[in-house]
């Protein structure tokens, strides 16, 4: 595979996999022969359940416009300096009110903080928020029960002996032998895993080695609306995003796993993907994002997959709060799925939605 494809496959598997906040719970179990009790899991590591309103179908769905022509050398300049000052973050207005839509990261390095004044004050603003997941309330039996039967071959079974060697070749094997140890994990503690699991374990490793907090910008939120005793409200399950991961073909699965063995390029990714969210600069992490997929058809799988799939669902239960809700929400979703073709803004857009990105405050 090329360089550049594996930058940017493993920067886009940051995005997606820490939305799903099983890192902690990953380098628990790596660190341990057999599951952990259900009170030694990380709470802040396990998603809960939820069940969200069904949109209704009464507004019409609009076309979008494409582009028509070449942008002059001083139009694109004028461009990329107007994206340097946007956030990753957008309003939208509603039957009744504007709500907003910010892009988050799930796992941050040290000094990332304060966001925004215009972020925060828009928080303030809202009498509820949407997350994809709150990971602050969660029912911890059920959640243990669902990652044990998805994320490893036997779960508590005693008498399987399904494991890692099923599903990846001798030679990853012996190179998962030889480089596990630098993450400080063994082979042997590994072979229950399956191979989506392992490379969130790895990532997990990663992370913590290069300082990355585990704190990103819906945990930020999360933390607030509890002080603020706001209503939390969930897009997504904790079996709808087991599953994804779980239904992934081996083959995409493996790839994951070699992906996450490369620390260096690994790194790479997630500061560019940092650099881009700060900047507001949408369209380029949208290129980025779908610079492997033109060249990769698993990629593209697997975006359809992790992305455009989900999109669909989220972008349903969004549209539902903007036809129902009176006042306004704070809605934070991954920022990927902010970005590109069949992502949330442009499906709102196709629903007659008009989502503006909005100005950073001038500093």
């Amino acid at each position: 595979m090329a360089r550049v494809s594996l930058r940017w496959r493993i920067g886009v598997w940051v995005v997606f996999l820490v939305e799903i906040g099983l890192l902690q719970t990953a380098d628990a179990w790596a660190k341990s022969p057999s599951p952990r009790p259900v009170s030694s899991l990380s709470r802040a590591a396990i998603l809960t359940q939820s069940c969200m309103p069904n949109p209704s179908n009464s507004r019409k769905p609009q076309q979008l416009q494409p582009a028509k022509g070449r942008e002059s050398g001083a139009k694109k300049r004028g461009r990329k300096a107007s994206k340097k000052r946007h956030l990753m973050m957008w309003t939208v207005r509603g039957r009744y009110t504007t709500h907003t839509l910010l892009g988050s990261i799930h796992i941050l390095p040290k000094g990332f903080f304060p966001l925004d004044p215009k972020i925060e004050r828009a928080f303030q603003q809202a009498v509820a928020i949407a997350v994809e997941a709150d990971i602050h309330n969660i029912n911890v039996v059920s959640a243990t029960w669902q990652i044990l039967q998805l994320g490893t071959y036997c779960g508590i079974n005693p008498f399987c002996s399904a494991s890692l060697r099923d599903d990846v070749s001798p030679a990853l094997l012996e190179r998962l032998q030889r480089e596990l140890p630098r993450f400080g994990l063994q082979l042997s503690s590994m072979m229950r895993f399956k191979p989506w699991f392992l490379a969130i374990t790895l990532q997990g490793q990663m992370l913590q080695r290069s300082g990355i907090s585990q704190d990103g910008i819906d945990q930020h939120f999360l933390k607030k609306a509890s002080a603020r005793k706001i209503p939390i409200l969930q897009l997504e399950s904790l079996q709808e995003q087991l599953t994804i991961f779980d239904q992934l073909p081996p083959r995409l699965q493996t790839q994951m796993l070699i992906s996450s063995l490369e620390e260096k390029e690994f790194h790479k990714g997630m500061q560019t993907i940092l650099r881009l969210w700060k900047q507001g600069d949408a369209e380029k992490l949208a290129e980025k994002l779908a610079e492997d997929s033109k060249k990769d058809l698993d990629a593209r799988l697997t975006y359809t997959i992790l992305l455009d799939q989900r999109n669909v669902r989220m972008t349903q239960k969004i549209i539902g709060f903007l036809r129902e809700q009176k006042k306004p929400y704070f809605i934070i979703v991954g920022a990927a799925h902010f970005v590109g073709k069949n992502s949330i803004i442009d499906l709102l857009q196709r629903a007659g939605f008009k989502p503006k990105q909005v100005r950073a405050s001038r500093r």
